[in-house]
């Protein structure tokens, strides 16, 4: 299996870039259609959904309910 590589750090809002170094492994393989700052982004933008969910399933729960639903649309609702 061929897979792209993509090599990167996040910056801060001063423009700083962070000591630590992160790599996206992909089989998205055409730069050209699929820019590395775009994949960066979107997986930064990914990681913040997952930290947001599992955030509401761990801590926020109030009766400990469980969401379950497997879509956007359906979390929503159970929120």
């Amino acid at each position: 299996m061929q897979v792209r590589v993509l090599a990167y750090q996040l910056k801060d809002a001063g423009g700083v870039a962070a000591a630590v170094g992160y790599r996206l492994v992909t089989t998205l393989l055409d730069a050209r259609r699929y820019p590395a700052r775009q994949l960066a982004a979107l997986h930064r933008e990914r990681w913040e959904i997952e930290s947001v969910s599992a955030e509401i399933k761990t801590c926020r729960r109030g009766a400990k309910v469980v969401l379950s639903s497997k879509t956007p649309d359906g979390v929503l609702q159970q929120i």
